[in-house]
């Protein structure tokens, strides 16, 4: 009886994201450009066994391996070997494996090995099919619970963060893509932490812009925070003895948790001044107009004309986002006086609680000793970012 042999067919099916926003070239000149549709195909035949088989990927790819259940092996139907499926030719970093009848996705960069545990004489044949696309941005909205994204959600590289969730939130990417990079904008109006299935994640704060990747243990990456700046002259305070806001930087509510730094740098001119008319400079921290906790607390200074003043801030969370979530901070300031004068002092304020699951408002206040028309101060500069 003549014996013959049929390979275990696996179809391996590829997506490719050109991360720049331009089209990448295609892997093989075979296929066609479909109208608007932005996209080439086309087919190669793998042949894997039991040593690792290369699948050339140049870039991004979403790989869809499907093993069907049995196999013919020399004249006989047999159950189809398990595909194994790894990022290197060394196995160092595992994809997973694929069962006969089962079909899986892996999101990987650059080349796949791929091989199966049948014996030498029943190979493993497949098509690979690739399939071109602009970088596009998926948009994941968080309701109750954390977020894991489908292959073809994670093939995107910036993942927009949307709806109004009650409280944080992690979203989970895959441990295995080492090498990819996502850009996150988090919109949600809590922060989001992205994580693997295991170890370490990292936290985007609200409102803010991140750069995440994994090295196969643990994600990191770097944040572009959300800030303030005092973009003109501040309005002037003057014909008022009472203290007064000269300037505010609003942090939106969720923004601040544990390890969440955020720094205010300020500064000012005198514009006027009557007699021996002092100023008072101080900055405040809370949730509502001028009755926030003094962080600066200036000396009454007989200021002239022309003097200047300014100081900086920084805020450390101590705790997650809640009506009572613990900060500390410390700082300097310099009260007026004249330009290249003046004495550098320290504050800080010790472990003190702040509703930081609300907005919270951070104000440079100035207080003239009189409510002389003469009087006259502002603040040009006042910088607020947090990371």
């Amino acid at each position: 009886m003549k014996l013959t042999r049929v390979g275990l067919l696996a179809t391996f099916m590829i997506g490719l994201a050109a991360m720049a926003g331009a089209l990448l070239p295609p892997l093989y000149s075979s296929g066609h450009r479909h109208a608007g549709g932005g996209f080439n195909t086309s087919s190669i035949i793998l042949q894997t066994n039991s040593n690792p088989q290369m699948v050339p990927i140049a870039g991004y790819a979403i790989i869809t391996v499907a093993v069907p259940s049995t196999v013919y092996q020399n004249g006989f139907s047999v159950t189809a070997p398990t595909v194994s499926v790894w990022q290197d030719s060394t196995g160092a970093c595992p994809l997973g494996t694929v069962a006969a009848g089962v079909t899986t996705s892996y999101f990987v960069s650059g080349p796949v090995f791929v091989s199966s545990a049948s014996p030498s004489q029943a190979t493993c044949t497949g098509t690979l099919d690739t399939r071109y696309m602009q970088a596009n941005a998926t948009t994941l909205t968080f309701t109750t619970t954390d977020i894991t994204p489908t292959a073809s959600q994670y093939a995107s590289s910036l993942l927009i963060l949307a709806g109004s969730p009650a409280a944080v939130h992690n979203l989970i990417l895959p441990l295995t893509t080492i090498g990819q990079q996502w850009m996150i904008e988090n919109n949600t109006g809590q922060i989001i932490t992205v994580e693997g299935a295991t170890g370490n994640g990292f936290a985007v704060p609200v409102g803010s812009n991140a750069v995440v990747w994994s090295d196969g243990t643990n994600f990191t990456g770097l944040t572009r925070s959300a800030s303030y700046v005092l973009t003109t002259a501040g309005t002037a305070v003057t014909g008022t003895a009472s203290e007064t806001q000269a300037a505010v930087a609003t942090i939106p509510a969720n923004a601040i948790g544990i390890g969440t730094t955020l720094k205010v740098h300020y500064q000012g001119t005198i514009t006027g001044h009557n007699g021996s008319d002092t100023l008072t400079v101080n900055v405040r921290f809370g949730t509502t107009t001028l009755t926030g906790t003094l962080v600066v607390t200036g000396n009454a200074i007989n200021a002239s004309s022309g003097w200047i003043f300014s100081g900086e801030v920084t805020f450390v969370g101590r705790a997650a986002a809640g009506a009572t979530a613990a900060m500390v901070a410390n700082g300097w300031f310099v009260d007026p006086a004249a330009a290249g004068g003046g004495t550098f002092r320290q504050t800080y304020i010790a472990s003190t609680n702040f509703a930081t699951n609300g907005a919270l408002l951070c104000e440079v206040t100035l207080t003239w000793s009189s409510s002389s028309g003469t009087n006259s101060a502002r603040v040009d500069v006042m910088n607020l970012s947090t990371n």
